[in-house]
């Protein structure tokens, strides 16, 4: 005896297509869970693009995912990857517009102390370019 296929199910034997279920989608549009997952998804690609040795993309990937972060520690950590993509990429200005972003608005998260040292490693300690 074959199993049932549960009620909820939008494809029929014999029927010409698959219907998307009503329950996947709000009726504005895009997934409602979006805002919440955007953030980790391109945290995600720019880890993709760096495994791949390409360091702008990754850098512009980290950067939209630190833009899209809920929390002040998930865009401090996407924008201290940003900079670290950045150096990869050869642009230090970059890098260094990131870790001033994190020492400076960002101070209470963990990512501060590396920004910090960074920074003074990129301008030799004079705080400037």
């Amino acid at each position: 005896m074959r199993p049932r296929r549960p009620a909820s199910c939008s494809h029929r034997p014999g029927s010409p297509k698959a219907r998307p279920s009503r329950r996947s989608r709000s009726s504005s549009g895009p997934l409602l869970a979006d805002k919440y997952f955007r953030a980790q998804t391109y945290g995600l690609l720019g880890g993709a693009y760096e495994n791949a040795l390409r360091p702008t993309d990754a850098a512009t990937a980290y950067e939209t995912a630190a833009a899209a972060a809920l929390y002040p520690f998930l865009r401090a950590q996407f924008l201290s990857d940003a900079g670290r993509a950045w150096l990869a990429a050869g642009d230090s200005a970059k890098a260094l517009a990131a870790y001033r972003t994190i020492a400076e608005k960002l101070d209470s998260t963990t990512a501060a102390g590396e920004a910090k040292v960074r920074l003074g490693e990129l301008t030799k300690g004079s705080g400037h370019p």
